[in-house]
C-alpha cells in the first residue's frame, strides 16, 4: 500500500474507490487488470464508477513510463493492488500527509494526473483524456484545460524514484499497517 502514497507524480488517474474497498464485497483494481506487455490498465465495469453509459463503464488507462518505474519493483500477478480497507488507507494516508504538512483534496492524485496530462498533451489530448478518466469532455474542459503550462506536464511525467525510495517501497509494501505507521513516524 505504501507505494500508492508515494505516487503523486505518476498516478494513472484512478479514483480512490477504484483502488480501496469500503466494504468487503466491493470490487477494486486487481494486479491482474494490469497488462504489462501492452502497458495498459483495464478498469473493469464492476470496479469503475457506475454511469448510465450504454457502452458500459470499463475503461483503459495507458501506463506512463513514470508509473511503470514506480510499480515494477512491487509488481504482482494477482490480488488487490491496495489490499487494505478504506479506513486503514485513510489512517495511513493522513499520517503521511500530516508528516508532509499537506492537505490534499479527495482524489487529488487523480486530479493531478488529469491536469498534468492535459498540460503535456494540450488541446490534442482533450478528446482522449475523458476516455482515460471516465469523465465527459465538458468536465475535463471545466476542470483541467489550461490550468498548467505544457512544460509542467512534461516535468511531472519525467519524475522517477530514486533507488532508495524503490527499496523502501518494496519493504513497506510487505509491512503491516502497524509497521507502516512506525515507518511514517520515523521517516
Amino acid at each position: 500500500m505504501f507505494w500508492l502514497l508515494s505516487l503523486w507524480p505518476v498516478s494513472p488517474g484512478l479514483r480512490r474507490d477504484e483502488l480501496v474497498k469500503d466494504y468487503a464485497s466491493d470490487k477494486v483494481l486487481d494486479w491482474s487488470n494490469i497488462n504489462w506487455e501492452k502497458r495498459l490498465i483495464t478498469v473493469p465495469d464492476d470496479v469503475a464508477k457506475q454511469t448510465t453509459r450504454k457502452s458500459g463503464d470499463r475503461r483503459f488507462i495507458p501506463m506512463e513510463d513514470a508509473l511503470i518505474s514506480w510499480l515494477e519493483p512491487i509488481r504482482k500477478e494477482s490480488g488487490n493492488v491496495i489490499g487494505v480497507s478504506e479506513a486503514a488507507f485513510r489512517r495511513v494516508f493522513k499520517a503521511v500527509c500530516d508528516k508532509a504538512r499537506v492537505t490534499p483534496p479527495t482524489n487529488a492524485l487523480r486530479h493531478s494526473f488529469a491536469s498534468y496530462w492535459l498540460a503535456r498533451s494540450q488541446k490534442e489530448g482533450l478528446g482522449r483524456l475523458p476516455v482515460i478518466m471516465g469523465n465527459s469532455e465538458a468536465v475535463v474542459r471545466k476542470l483541467y484545460l489550461e490550468s498548467l503550462e505544457p512544460e509542467d506536464g512534461f516535468r511531472w511525467f519525467s519524475l522517477r524514484q530514486s533507488s532508495s525510495i524503490s527499496a523502501s517501497c518494496r519493504a513497506l509494501d510487505l509491512a503491516s499497517y502497524a509497521d507502516l505507521s512506525s515507518a511514517i513516524r520515523v521517516a
